[in-house]
Order: C-alpha cells, then structure tokens, then sequence
C-alpha cells in the first residue's frame, strides 16, 4: 500500500536524521525505500545523491544528482555537490561548471566558491582561482580555508609573500589547520627560513599524502634531545626515494651523538644505503625492527640537528656504487662513441606534482643531435614515450631491463659523464654520488632547491635548470642544448 504522505515524512525525517548524525548507510537504506516510492522526487534523490557520494559512490551520486536536477534545477546545493562528485572523478572542467551555476544561483554560498577554486586549481587556473577567492572572502572573511586556497594559489603562481600572508592568515583563524601549517613549512623552507620551516614541516603527519607514513611507536619521539649516547635509535625512511637519499646523509651525524642506530628503510635502496660511512642496523621490506629505545622520522633529522642554510651536511659523495656492478655495466656498455650522458624526464606518475615536474621524452627530442652517447636512466615509460623511442630506438639506449635496484643505477651513474633528469630519485642519486648532474625545474620548484640560484647547497655536483615561467619547458630544454653543446664539445669524460 502507498504510504501517506504523513508516512513519508516520518520516513524521510528519520532517514535526514540518521545521515546528519554520520549513519550514512542506515540513511541510504531510508532513502532508497523512498525513491522507489516516490521516483522523480528531486529531494529525495538529492539527499541520495549527496550520501551515496560521501560513501564513496561518486557515479552514482552523480547519476542521482542529474535526475534530481532534471526535476529541479534550480537547487544551488544539488549543483555544489555534483561539483564535488565531479571533482572527485577528476572532471575538473564539468565540476567547474556544477560550482559556477550554484554561484550564479546563490552568490553566498561558500561551500561553492571554495569547490570552484579548488577546481580551478586542480586545471593550473591559478589566477581564476584566486580571484574566486577573494570574492568570496568578501562575505566570508573568517573562512579559513578560502584564505588557504588563495595562499596555496598564490604560492603556485610564484608569488610567495603574498602566499605567506594567505597561509599565515588561514593559521591564525584556525591553528590546528594541518594544510595550511604544512605549506607555511614548505613555503619556508623554500624561502631559505630553515629553522621556522623544519619546525612547521612536522606538521606533516597531518596532512596531506605524508599521512600515510605516519608511524605509531609506543617508543618516544626524538628530536635532538635529551642525549642519546649509548641507546638506540630507530630511523625510518619516510614518503619518497628520492627523500630518503637526500636525507640519509645525517646517519653519521646521528652515530657521531654515540647512540646504535636502527634504519628502516625501501626495500630499493637496501644495498645502495649500506654504503653509507657509519654503522647501522638495516631494516626493509617487512623486516622484524629489532629493539630500540627512541625513534625519528627520517626527514626530522634536519631539525633535530638545527639544520641552517650554513651548516647542510653537504660532503659528496656519501653514497657509494659497488665496484662490482660498475665493471658489469662497464662490459655492458662496451666502447664509448662520445660523452655518455643519462636522462630522466619523468617521475612516479602518482606523484602530487607529476604535471608540472614531468616531461614527455620528445620534449629532450631536440637533444639528440649532438655527439652525446645517451642513456636512460628510465625504470618505468609511458605509453607516448614507448611510441617515440620506438622511432628513435639508435639515439638512446634503454637499461630498463637491467636496473632492478637503486644499486644498480647508482652502478651506471658512475660509469657516466653527466646525469639531466627532471626533479625525481635519480637526480638525488646522482648528486649524493658526487656526479654531475643538471636538474630541470619548474618555475614553481620544489622546496629543496631554493629560489633563483643555479646551484644547490645540498647537492654540490649539482647544476639547476629553472623555468623562467609557468610551463616553460622549452626555454628550460633550449638552455640544457646550449650547454650540452659546450660540455660535449670539451670533452668532458668521467
């Protein structure tokens, strides 16, 4: 029998209820029954739609969301949340649309306008992004994270000090903002502010991606104090390879203190780490840590040891190739026609900031007429790289096959003359084996490699090729032959 219209109240009543109180399943269950009582209700397919997505279920909350629509179009909310499902299946141009006609339907709503920025962002609309912002902060200047977004915006535009003041304002709204701490801390560092920047960057156990390598010791936290002389502590590797690299160069620092030291670290640079000059126990890939009595994140090492622009652990190389491996790839690569040079130009596709630190190979397409004997350093290729090497195949030599390890690479590094590679692992590698190395960067680096200069206080093999702005690659590689040109012209050799 058909409910009454009371009945369905009730129903709808319990189900709002059960899905403000965060029952989003119980809630579904409600809603559903009622859908199919009532099919072309918009409001009841809008609340559907919003809870299948906030379960996860974003084509179908989507689906949900345009039948609500159909029936009502002119729900400012319905429109905000098909952005969001939109956003989350990375349909950043339609959730563009959904965020901007909840505006043009409600102008105040913030929730939209923080949507729109985000997905403005999401396209590398940086400047539309902050003009959303600031627009919205007009009638919401309290909103903390409508003061994030126009940081983070801000900052992705290489326009720092206004992105600091945007950071500092969205902290000083709401202190416990991890997003907002942790970019100060990146921002900081990038700036060369080492000592507010390393503290800040523990922040990141909060936010972001680093999250997920948070660690849960029973054991307490060190972080340069008390003394640890005579006990052990667990150093763990943390995020990238290329972090763990660039910061395992404090294990002798660690050891000068006297305490044992425990590290954990991938399971890909167990060998190449051993070659580190100090004594350590080496844990990976699922090893027993064996006891140990403090622990430190592997990139808290810096402000443990109060780390200044000054006094950066910079003697290379601390990591060493094996000699054995060396001969291998020295019969491998049998007579040398000219310099041997290796490239890199795409990282983990997964990374956060792939877009902007990657390249396609045919970008380095006008590299390969020079007298260069070329090498990749590649473990991994996309479908568009495949397809141009396989034209190419004579002009660069593919080692994919044999690098199984980073000790393998790091084995080929030093049988080369340079390394080029974009700002990935092996860039990281090649500078903490002491080789040349000469490292493409957006016009929007990293926070390692600092600001406008062409050299890197971490890494003093290290030559820096920067965007003179925003995807510029072309100026970036044009400078890179220039130079390749004269290096191979010298005759340089390793």
């Amino acid at each position: 029998m058909k409910p009454t219209t009371q009945e369905a109240n009730s129903l709808l009543k319990t189900a709002i209820g059960l899905h403000r109180s965060g029952q989003i399943d119980q809630a579904v269950l409600l809603y559903r029954t009622l859908a199919g009582r009532y099919p072309a209700h918009a409001g009841v397919l809008y609340l559907l739609g919003t809870a299948e997505s906030q379960r996860g279920n974003f084509e179908e909350g989507l689906r949900l969301l345009d039948r609500s629509l159909r029936a009502e179009p002119g729900n400012p909310e319905a429109h905000n949340n098909r952005g969001l499902a939109l956003a989350e299946l990375r349909r950043f141009d339609e959730a563009v649309q959904s965020f901007s006609q909840a505006i043009r339907l409600d102008p105040r709503n913030v929730g939209a306008h923080v949507g729109l920025a985000e997905a403005l962002q999401s396209l590398s609309r940086y400047d539309e992004a902050v003009g959303c912002c600031r627009q919205a902060l007009e009638f919401a200047p309290t909103n903390s994270r409508l003061h994030y977004l126009l940081g983070l915006n801000l900052h992705l535009q290489g326009l720092y000090l206004e992105a600091v003041a945007g950071y500092d304002h969205a902290v000083r709204l709401r202190p416990d903002f991890a997003e907002a701490q942790w970019n100060r801390a990146q921002l900081k560092l990038l700036l060369g502010a080492f000592a507010e920047g390393w503290r800040l960057h523990e922040w990141r156990w909060k936010a972001g991606a680093s999250k997920q390598y948070a660690r849960d010791f029973p054991h307490p936290l060190w972080l340069g104090e008390p003394s640890i002389a005579g006990r052990t502590l667990l150093v763990h590797a943390e995020a990238g390879i290329g972090d763990t690299i660039q910061f395992c160069r404090y294990l002798p620092m660690v050891e000068a203190t006297g305490a044992r030291i425990v590290f954990e670290v991938q399971s890909a640079l167990a060998s190449l780490v051993s070659s580190l000059p100090c004594r350590f126990t080496l844990v990976h890939g699922g090893q027993e840590i064996p006891p140990f009595d403090l622990h430190c994140p592997l990139m808290s090492l810096p402000l443990a040891f109060r780390t200044e622009m000054a006094t950066i652990p910079a003697a290379v190389p601390y990591l060493h190739a094996d000699d054995a491996r060396r001969q291998q790839w020295r019969d491998r690569l049998g007579e040398k026609r000219g310099p041997r040079v290796g490239l890199v130009w795409a990282g983990n596709p997964e990374h956060g900031n792939d877009r902007n630190r990657s390249v396609a190979l045919q970008t380095l397409a006008c590299l390969f007429d020079l007298p260069v004997e070329f090498h990749s350093l590649q473990r991994e290729y996309r479908d568009g790289d495949e397809a141009w090497l396989g034209r190419q195949a004579p002009l660069l030599r593919d080692h994919r096959h044999e690098l199984n390890d980073f000790a393998d690479t790091a084995a080929l590094v030093a049988e080369l003359d340079l390394v080029i590679s974009v700002d990935t692992s092996v860039a990281h590698l090649a500078g903490a084996l002491g080789r040349p190395v000469w490292i493409l960067l957006p016009f929007v680096p990293d926070w390692r490699w600092l600001l406008e200069r062409t050299d890197s206080p971490w890494y003093p093999s290290a030559t820096l090729f920067r965007q003179p702005r925003l995807d510029d690659w072309d100026s970036v590689v044009g400078k890179v032959r220039d130079e390749l040109a004269r290096f191979a012209g010298s005759g340089a050799r390793a």
